[in-house]
C-alpha cells in the first residue's frame, strides 16, 4: 500500500503530499481514496474485459497503519459517497449530471476559476464524489465476495443511512467543505517502515526532494494558508 497505491498518480496529478505539505511531511487523508479508488474500479474492469473468471486477483498488502486508513479514511469516504447519492434520491440534494458523475473528481480541482489560478476555492468542486463503483466495491471487500481482498484488519464498517440522515440539511458545497474536515489529516507507515517521505524519495529521481517553498514560489502563492502547515 504505502510503496504502490498511496504513491499512485494520474496525468492530472503531481506529487501533491509532499510538495504542498513540506512542512508536515506525512500522507495527508484528503489524498487517499482517489488511488485507492483508482486501483479498485480498474481491477473490477479486468473482468468485463474479457479476463477470464478467476485468473486475477487484486490483494492489497499493508502494515497495522493501514487497518486505521482503511477504516478512518476510504471506508468513511465509500459511505459519504454512498450518502450524497441517498440525499439526491431523496430530493435533499440537487441531481448529479451523467458527465459530472464520470468526470475525473480530481482533476476538476485543478481547473482554474474564470481564467486564474487559485485551484482550491472551486466551490462546485465535489470531493465527496470518487467513483460511481466505488462504494458498492468498498462493501464488497468487506464481505468477501469480490477479486480484491487486504492481508490487514478492515476496521469497523460506515453506516452511509446514518450519515446521510445526520447531514440531509447540508448542500453540495458544504458536503465538499466537511468531506475535508477530519479528525487525523496526517498518517505515517507503522515501525521499523521507512518514513512516508523516505518511502517517496525511494521512488523518485528529483534529488531536491523533499521540496520547499524556495524551489517552487510560484505554487505556494496559490494556495490558502490553511493548506499549509507551516513555513519551511
Amino acid at each position: 500500500m504505502w510503496q504502490t497505491v498511496f504513491q499512485t498518480i494520474t496525468g492530472q496529478r503531481f506529487c501533491y503530499p509532499l510538495a504542498i505539505h513540506v512542512a508536515q511531511r506525512s500522507l495527508y487523508a484528503n489524498v487517499i481514496s482517489y488511488p485507492m479508488a483508482i486501483w479498485i474500479v480498474e481491477a473490477l474492469e479486468l473482468e468485463r474485459a474479457g479476463m477470464p473468471l478467476g485468473s486475477f486477483r487484486l490483494i492489497f498488502e499493508g502494515d497495522r497503519s493501514c487497518t486505521e486508513i482503511f477504516q478512518d479514511v476510504v471506508q468513511r469516504d465509500a459511505a459519504w459517497q454512498r450518502a450524497t447519492d441517498l440525499c439526491v434520491e431523496r430530493g435533499h440534494l440537487p441531481p448529479v449530471s451523467w458527465e459530472m458523475r464520470r468526470w475525473d473528481s480530481r482533476a476538476r480541482s485543478l481547473e482554474p476559476v474564470d481564467g486564474g489560478g487559485n485551484w482550491f476555492e472551486r466551490p462546485e468542486t465535489r470531493y465527496v464524489y470518487l467513483f460511481e463503483e466505488f462504494p458498492q466495491a468498498v462493501d464488497d471487500i468487506r464481505a468477501k465476495n469480490s477479486i480484491i481482498s487486504c492481508n490487514f484488519d478492515l476496521g469497523t464498517a460506515w453506516d452511509a443511512e446514518q450519515v446521510a440522515l445526520s447531514n440531509k440539511g447540508w448542500t453540495a458545497d458544504e458536503w465538499s467543505k466537511a468531506w475535508l474536515d477530519r479528525d487525523q489529516l496526517w498518517y505515517e507507515p507503522s515501525l521499523p517502515s521507512p518514513s512516508w517521505t523516505e518511502l517517496l524519495c525511494d521512488n523518485s529521481l528529483d534529488t531536491r526532494l523533499p521540496w520547499t517553498r524556495d524551489d517552487h514560489p510560484d505554487w505556494w502563492d496559490n494556495f490558502p494558508e490553511s493548506m499549509i502547515e507551516s513555513s519551511v
